[in-house]
């Protein structure tokens, strides 16, 4: 369950001078119940510059007033607002103001002001966990759910994101968290809250260490990506996601998340998506204190029941929790295919979720208060008075209910009620798991490592991408740490051809993209992990260089890592405090050339580096400075470099290198834009997990490895690996030459 601060006591004080804001937002659509035009007057507020400014969400109720807030207020627009772009189509803005402004705006008629306070996880997790069966699904009776509709349920998640995993397909994303909108789809979800969710409701595991949710063939799901890897997001990220929902027509908005208090933005937007015909579906809480938007009469409220079938000690207790389904110790999915176990009413809302969307699939015409009585009408009774979903007495049901069902009235006896008994399944097995409501805690089925180990790895792709210019609030490197910069530091990136930075032997930069350097990704990801390997085995030598590897890129590699020291990474190398040469081109045009020389050679502690990597999903979890661990670290780099392979060296179907152009029909880099000849994120996936099997199995790499035709759907994504025949042939001549059809058609040649 993820839980918002109560409003008032989560004030944040930036202690900062209001900044000026560079643009006007556009004026939006109008959204109001009560549509009144009217001008209004506002006093000059002229608040004392050293006064701190905060965050407030503000909304109007009609599109004159808001155009009046905007002109008034044009140079106090939150970067929140300008992402979040929905919001302004509904006369909702975000703000930075000072208390006194707040307070000022407050007392106009026709405005909402709240401060727009930050949405965060609570509670503990348990790293010792075993694998479970899907006893979940036995309890509420959707284990053998085979009914595919011809039209789909649209089902949007408003959460942490959708990893790409065990088979989850997701129609349409919506990332609100700033700086994180090129993020890999394939651990797009800092926290693992959000794909555990998604999982419960449409995964479609092939894997038999996977699972299967309840209703992959009777979902299409969108995803909203509010929270950050901190699991927090302010208020009006939430808003902002429910309303873009709306608009993209979804039929269920989970939102396994609340608050204590009742936000009037908030009831807002519910009571917006309400109208709409929207069956909203929220976690009630797990402090016994039901929480909104649960608490809405608009929304289903879902408590938690234990595998005994008795409410669990944890869940809201309120005469308004509607209906109950499994919370703890469910097994759901995580990154690459990896399984873990959940707990919490989070995790009992998309099994109510699920079931909706299977039953609402048998006829789409059907209005959300049909699919919410029948839901309760055919639950069992709990001793709360609140109902367990029971998806196959619903769907036995459903012709009877249909035939009597009057829309507006009490359609509680219209049907015989659920004589089942809840069935007890603690003795299914005895693993217990907390999973504190947003963190992967999991024994990964895929690579065999435990839960602190996982979180560490996940960092650990994202320290591959850490920006040392940028200020990050959950940064605890400081601003001489990570490896980005592709052009810098190609080697960790999977380029594997392109114009490079080049530096002398005194680290002084010679010219930037002074040549065209070739780089092997396939080998230069088998020489960070036999690095990793080594670690493993407490082994702190360089490592001898793999097959293939080109001379540059193995010394590269060598540099930027401790090969011979126990003490950390060393820094990013790149080029910082030197002057800038201007040179003039022969058309006229001016380019900065820089000439300074690169940051000395600075050691980042293992202790820092287990400290960022095991942030990013919002844990106090310490981690032992052992081998392993330094080992799962340059792991991560090596899965890292691996994965990007498929961003930075693919080629379209005309053999053009697919670059860092903006998507216009989407607005992300075409390169990291994973809807642009998606196939290539099937290749990622596949090599990724050989990979980790071969970690999990203390095996080398091979080029068999890195052979991806096995995934490969020629109708859907017609991508190429720049070089990739080359680069698989010096890596291993015989393997190249006995799968030289497969490897062939995944090629396009190094055009000099």
């Amino acid at each position: 369950m993820i839980s918002l601060v109560s409003i008032r006591d989560c004030k944040r004080k930036k202690e900062k001078v209001r900044m000026k804001k560079k643009a006007l937002l556009t004026i939006g659509i109008i959204f109001s119940m009560v549509i009144t035009s009217f001008n209004m007057n506002f006093e000059n507020v002229d608040a004392d510059e050293t006064e701190a400014s905060e965050q407030y969400i503000v909304s109007t109720k009609n599109g004159e007033l808001f155009k009046d807030i905007q002109t008034k207020y044009g140079d106090c627009i939150s970067d929140e607002a300008e992402k979040a772009e929905s919001l302004e189509e509904h006369n909702t803005t975000v703000l930075e103001l000072s208390e006194k402004e707040a307070q000022q705006l407050e007392k106009k008629q026709g405005i909402t002001i709240e401060p727009d306070c930050e949405m965060e996880g609570l509670g503990e997790t348990e790293d010792n966990i075993t694998d479970v069966s899907e006893w979940n699904m036995q309890m509420i009776n959707a284990d053998e759910n085979s009914e595919k509709s011809k039209d789909k349920i649209k089902v949007a998640i408003i959460d942490s994101g959708v990893d790409y995993t065990n088979g989850i397909k997701v129609a349409e994303r919506y990332n609100l968290v700033p700086g994180e909108e090129d993020i890999n789809i394939i651990y797009e979800d800092r926290t693992g809250h959000g794909t555990a969710v998604a999982a419960i409701i449409a995964a479609n595991s092939k894997d038999k260490d996977g699972i299967s949710g309840i209703a992959p063939d009777n979902v299409e799901l969108y995803s909203v990506k509010a929270l950050d890897c901190e699991n927090k997001a302010p208020l009006s990220r939430i808003v902002d996601g429910i309303y873009w929902a709306v608009d993209k027509g979804v039929n269920i908005i989970n939102l396994s998340l609340g608050t204590k208090t009742n936000a009037d933005i908030l009831e807002q937007a519910i009571k917006y998506a309400d109208s709409k015909g929207v069956l909203i579906i929220a976690a009630a809480g797990n402090d016994k204190q039901i929480q909104y938007p649960a608490a809405y009469d608009e929304v289903i409220a879902v408590g938690s029941v234990s595998k005994d079938g008795n409410i669990s000690k944890n869940s809201a207790d309120d005469e308004r929790v509607e209906l109950a389904a499994p919370g703890e110790a469910v097994k759901s999915a995580c990154f690459l295919d990896g399984t873990l176990q959940v707990s919490g009413t989070s995790v009992a809302a998309p099994h109510v979720t699920g079931v909706a969307a299977v039953l609402w699939a048998k006829d789409k015409s059907k209005s959300k208060e049909f699919i919410r009585d029948l839901l309760k009408e055919t639950s069992k009774k709990l001793e709360d008075g609140s109902g367990l979903i029971d998806l196959q007495y619903a769907q036995n049901k459903y012709d009877e209910f249909s035939k009597n069902y009057q829309e507006g009235i009490d359609n509680s006896d219209i049907i015989e009620k659920n004589p089942e008994k809840v069935e007890n399944f603690s003795e299914t097995d005895n693993a217990e798991a907390l999973w504190g409501d947003a963190v992967h805690t999991s024994v990964s089925s895929s690579s065999g490592l435990t839960g602190v180990e996982l979180k560490l790895l996940y960092g650990a792709l994202i320290y591959s991408d850490h920006d040392e210019d940028k200020s990050n609030t959950t940064d605890t490197l400081g601003d001489d740490a990570g490896i980005s910069r592709m052009t810098y530091n190609w080697t960790f990136h999977g380029y594997g051809y392109g114009q490079h930075h080049t530096f002398d032997s005194s680290r002084k930069l010679l010219h930037k993209h002074s040549t065209k350097i070739r780089s092997n990704y396939i080998a230069n990801t088998m020489q960070i992990y036999k690095l990793a390997m080594n670690y493993k085995n407490g082994i702190y030598t360089r490592p001898d260089k793999v097959a293939g590897i080109y001379d540059s890129d193995y010394e590269v590699i060598m540099d930027r890592l401790n090969a011979d020291s126990k003490n950390g990474i060393v820094k990013t190398m790149r080029p910082s405090g030197g002057p800038v040469k201007i040179n003039v081109k022969e058309n006229g045009e001016k380019e900065k050339e820089e000439t300074g020389v690169l940051i000395n050679k600075k050691t980042v502690s293992w202790d820092k580096i287990f400290n960022f990597c095991v942030k990013q999903s919002n844990t106090n979890t310490t981690v032992s400075n052992n081998n392993k661990n330094r080992s799962i670290v340059i792991l991560g780099l090596a899965l890292h470099n691996a994965m990007d392979t498929f961003s930075h060296s693919s080629c379209s179907s005309d053999g053009a290198l697919i670059k860092h152009d903006k998507n216009t029909s989407t607005g992300k880099k075409l390169a990291d834009d994973a809807s642009y000849y998606p196939n290539r994120v099937d290749g990622a996936v596949k090599v990724a997990k050989s990979i980790l099997k071969k970690y999990q199995n203390e095996r080398e790499l091979s080029a068999s490895d890195f052979n991806f035709s096995s995934v490969y759907k020629p109708y859907q994504g017609a991508f190429t690996l720049i070089g990739y025949a080359e680069y698989m042939n010096r890596v291993s001549p015989s393997y190249f030459k006995s799968n030289m059809a497969s490897i062939d058609q995944l090629s396009t040649g190094i055009k000099e």
